[in-house]
């Protein structure tokens, strides 16, 4: 009986390093997905000035970008752009297949849009 009770905490010890490791690959494979970005949609509607992201709020880097009529300028889809959205610190930057890279601010305290765009 003794020897019994030994062997089954190594069998538990080595079924928790095991598990471990595994879910360590898991973790590395994730932040790569991260280094990435992930899809996104940018409104792009009265031009490209902010996004939301995980209840976030940042600002385009240089000030909004439209078409000087409030749309966005040529190249950009609207209502929305599809692209990738990646967050580096305070800045969450949008690229996508058309070439558009664009780099928004941390908004630290806002809670909303800085206009509403109907």
């Amino acid at each position: 009986m003794t020897r019994s009770r030994h062997r089954l905490p190594r069998r538990v010890g080595l079924l928790l390093v095991v598990c471990t490791l595994a879910l360590s690959a898991c973790v590395d494979t994730s932040a790569e997905d991260d280094e990435q970005g992930v899809a996104f949609s940018l409104y792009t509607h009265c031009g490209i000035s902010e996004l939301t992201y995980h209840g976030e709020w940042y600002s385009r880097v240089g000030g909004p970008l439209d078409d000087d009529n409030g749309n966005p300028p040529e190249g950009w889809d609207n209502p929305e752009q599809s692209g990738q959205l990646r967050i580096e610190g305070d800045v969450a930057i949008f690229t996508d297949t058309k070439g558009h890279d664009e780099r928004f601010e941390l908004r630290p305290d806002a809670d909303g849009p800085m206009q509403i765009c109907s």
